[in-house]
């Protein structure tokens, strides 16, 4: 068993697609630093990607930090879960959709 097959709060150390509930850009406006933060919370379907000088993580086409958010250090970065995302295997044929019926 995975442990990412359940929710955990620790950066994928796999490359594939996952999960990701919270706030991907947390620390990035000066609020955020505050007593009582407001959490953007939202459910992202993420592809991470090993690349030569780290990762490479995409969600809603765009790039998201691949670092936790640090309060202590005041530098921006992902607050929320991580949970692995299996994906249906398919026989579906697409390039078929392009042959005329006889």
């Amino acid at each position: 068993m995975n442990k990412y097959d359940k929710w955990c709060n620790k950066f994928p150390a796999n490359a594939g697609y996952y999960w990701f509930y919270g706030d991907p850009d947390f620390g990035s406006m000066g609020s955020d630093y505050s007593d009582n933060p407001e959490v953007d919370e939202k459910l992202y379907f993420v592809e991470v990607r090993k690349v030569n000088n780290g990762w490479f993580v995409v969600a809603d086409g765009r790039f998201l930090p691949d670092k936790p958010f640090k309060k202590s250090s005041q530098k921006p970065g992902y607050l929320g879960f991580w949970k692995n995302c299996e994906l249906p295997e398919t026989d579906l044929d697409v390039k078929g959709l392009l042959e005329k019926k006889k």
